[in-house]
């Protein structure tokens, strides 16, 4: 984003690029400030989505609807067709909890034992470039 001040005369046109930061979800400390770490740019946006992913409903207290609920699903990917609808839900929650990111596919993998591989692709908004999280959601019991 460029601004400029039009009140002072010769000023110079100064660019800024919006970066992304989040703090480290495992609150590592800096060896040298002993404060907690941060994620920048393309790893702060695949650990939003990834927690987003990996979150079920009702798991974030004062955020029931938080999250994709791909642990509850589980039991429901006969046929193509609910495949499809995880894929639709999947989609629907990046879109709606991230807004850093456009684009987004989804391909799940076979089922095979009650687990389920999930790779979600998308793009970073601030041009970052197109980044992919890939993991198995797995029966807990």
């Amino acid at each position: 984003m460029a601004t400029r001040d039009y009140n002072k005369t010769n000023t110079k046109l100064t660019a800024t690029k919006e970066s992304y930061s989040d703090l480290d979800i495992l609150f590592t400390t800096h060896p040298v400030s002993k404060d907690v770490t941060t994620k920048k740019d393309a790893d702060a946006v695949k650990r939003s989505v990834r927690n987003i992913l990996l979150t079920n409903d009702y798991e974030r207290p004062f955020k029931p609807n938080f999250g994709a609920n791909l642990r509850g699903k589980l039991f429901d990917l006969q046929g193509i067709g609910a495949k499809r609808k995880i894929a639709g839900n999947i989609r629907e929650a990046l879109y709606a909890l991230e807004p850093r990111i456009r684009n987004v596919r989804v391909a799940l993998g076979e089922n095979n034992r009650n687990n389920v591989d999930v790779l979600v692709t998308y793009e970073i908004i601030n041009g970052l470039g197109r980044d992919s999280v890939d993991f198995t959601v797995k029966r807990v019991r």
